[in-house]
């Protein structure tokens, strides 16, 4: 299953890494590529918590929250920039992980600076 779990990761934060490119070209993401984005997060943040990966999912979770905002019509307006900061950052975050993983470690990174990152983010998308 851990095998399974981190090649299905790795995939997934490829595809994470290309769409956010992508976007980053042309200063936001458009609503294909913010549903590509809710979508990997979700599944990740599945699969980190039925691995017992708790920094994992806790980190998914809040960017899926982030995410849902945005998906539902929140517009990140001048966040966009320190959006897709914070999410290369978390792709970093995530692969170095999968990294320890491979080499048989435990994902043992602390996500909480990231996560306070993504949390003053929320805040300015809902506008406080």
């Amino acid at each position: 299953m851990l095998d399974a779990y981190i090649y299905e990761t790795q995939q997934l934060l490829e595809a994470l890494e290309n769409t956010l490119l992508a976007g980053e070209n042309g200063q936001k993401l458009d609503a294909d590529q913010i549903g590509e984005v809710f979508r990997i997060m979700h599944t990740i943040k599945g699969a980190s918590a039925m691995m017992e990966f708790e920094e994992l999912s806790i980190l998914s979770h809040k960017l899926e929250d982030m995410f849902t905002l945005i998906r539902e019509g929140k517009d990140p307006g001048a966040a966009w920039p320190a959006l897709f900061d914070v999410m290369f950052s978390s792709v970093s975050y995530f692969n170095a992980e999968m990294a320890k993983l491979l080499d048989k470690q435990t994902p043992n990174g602390d996500s909480r600076p990231l996560r306070e990152r993504v949390e003053v983010l929320i805040r300015q998308i809902e506008g406080e």
